[in-house]
């Protein structure tokens, strides 16, 4: 059993530390929370829940608006997939997102049955050989068990193992997961737009977790993100995502928010010094020089970034100092 599992008094409640609702990503995350993001498949779930990762383990602002307060250790379990794409993923990913490597650790199991004890115990030996994870990350669920994700036993039993993962680890959880098939409305024939509510399986899966994130795949490389289902309306109800990166160019792969500025990205660059010409400036400095939008003067610096135009001289940093790449393309 848990370790906060028992009888408790009032008086002994009141008495007692808890850990949770502390913020580990302001405005999105929380300390002990567990969270079910879900979506069709080919929807981009295992790249949000890397850059989530990365910008953890880094204390980067995630998608450039959400604060990270401090850098946390987070475990991912990879259920599904291949090693090398998730390692190609990484690479592309850290080109323009921070990643303290000692605080990620992959946990390459397909096809572990985490509703079974005997592989729960596994995982956990394999963890505790690592470090304390404070965030754990499992990609995807139905390739995580051995029972029927529509079954409401086989869903309550896999339940309580994730419950008692986290407790064991005092972790956030956040539970990668797809969508059931669309419905269409019979009469006039189009998909009905379900939100959440398309989450595939048992009832559990929607009544477990604190929130309920929705990647839903519009046009191109579009994506809405939707927080219909929480528990505390702390997190926001939607987004607007952009995914940079293309498969064939194999250049940097993350996510961003789609902002309304026209302005290009190299409207920075004349504020941006030449390294060794005078001290650096930081992405803060740019965001009041500019009157532009914090995420929108993050991602321009990424753009930046991945053209060769600018650099840093340390990527965990935060903020991160910036300076202009010298005219020979070499940032001395």
């Amino acid at each position: 059993m848990s370790r906060l599992s028992g009888k408790y008094t009032a008086q002994e409640l009141l008495t007692l530390e808890l850990k949770g609702g502390t913020p580990l990503i302001e405005g999105l995350l929380w300390e002990q929370d567990t969270v079910v993001l879900v979506g069709k498949e080919k929807s981009g779930k295992s790249i949000f829940g890397l850059q989530l990762a990365c910008a953890l383990t880094s204390a980067h602002p995630f998608l450039g608006q959400f604060e990270v307060p401090k850098s946390v250790p987070v475990a991912m379990i990879q259920a599904e997939g291949k090693l090398y794409n998730t390692k190609s993923n990484l690479e592309r990913m850290t080109r323009v997102i921070p990643c303290d490597q000692t605080k990620l650790c992959f946990f390459y199991y397909p096809s572990i049955a985490l509703d079974h004890p005997a592989d729960v115990e596994y995982l956990i030996q394999q963890i505790d050989s690592w470090q304390r994870p404070e965030v754990i990350i499992l990609d995807p669920l139905y390739m995580a068990m051995a029972g029927d994700l529509i079954d409401n036993q086989d869903a309550r039993r896999m339940v309580a193992n994730l419950r008692e993962l986290a407790e064991r680890y005092q972790a956030t959880f956040i539970i990668i997961h797809h969508t059931h098939r669309a419905v269409f409305d019979r009469a006039s024939g189009r998909v009905v737009e379900e939100g959440d509510d398309s989450i595939f399986g048992s009832f559990v899966w929607k009544a477990y977790p604190d929130n309920v994130f929705l990647l839903q795949k519009r046009t191109g490389k579009t994506r809405q993100f939707v927080g219909d289902t929480q528990r505390m309306d702390k997190t926001p109800t939607e987004m607007k995502l952009t995914l940079i990166g293309s498969g064939v160019e194999q250049d940097a792969l993350y996510f961003a928010l789609e902002t309304q500025e026209r302005s290009t990205p190299t409207v920075l660059l004349e504020h941006i010094p030449l390294q060794n010409s005078q001290q650096g400036i930081t992405s803060a400095e740019l965001v009041k020089l500019k009157g532009l939008s914090r995420m929108t003067t993050w991602r321009y610096l990424n753009d930046l970034k991945s053209r060769g135009l600018v650099g840093s001289p340390d990527l965990q940093a935060h903020p991160q100092v910036w300076y202009r790449v010298s005219p020979d393309g070499i940032i001395h």
